[in-house]
């Protein structure tokens, strides 16, 4: 079945809410706490209205499998993405990764530069970048001195 991408709009809060709150997606983020409800609404109401947050959802025919988000600062756009837990290991990674960047070179033409960030051990994103023609910067150490 053929994918597209279309713009979030507020009726797929409850979806993006289940979908962030997710075991792997929670495990996988850079902040791994459960984000509360009323947070989550907030902030989704407030991502669509800004500018310089760009939201689409992966649909694959009526389905919502996935989604993709750009934080617009200037010419360059961070890529935050997840697919829907019953729909990951089919290769729907790659393709909201693709499908997003000939989105966002079509709708925003003035970003030059896409960034994906990936927690070390998520392999499974770190290909899905690679595949897409993303090259690997850095890899950043940290070391917590309270633990």
């Amino acid at each position: 079945m053929e994918c597209y991408l279309r713009p979030a709009c507020l009726e797929d809060v409850d979806l993006f809410y289940e979908w962030v709150n997710d075991p792997l997606v929670r495990k996988n983020s850079f902040h791994t706490d459960l984000i509360p409800r009323e947070n989550h609404v907030s902030w989704f109401e407030k991502a669509l209205g800004d500018v310089n947050v760009v939201i689409y959802v992966l649909m694959e025919g009526e389905a919502s499998v996935g989604q993709i988000r750009f934080n617009l600062d200037g010419d360059v756009a961070e890529i935050d993405y997840s697919i829907s837990p019953q729909n990951r290991g089919r290769g729907l990674g790659r393709k909201i990764l693709s499908l997003g960047i000939d989105a966002i070179k079509k709708d925003r033409p003035q970003v030059c530069r896409v960034i994906g960030q990936v927690k070390p051990g998520n392999k499974a994103s770190a290909s899905c970048f690679i595949e897409n023609g993303f090259a690997e910067i850095f890899t950043q150490f940290e070391y917590s001195v309270k633990e």
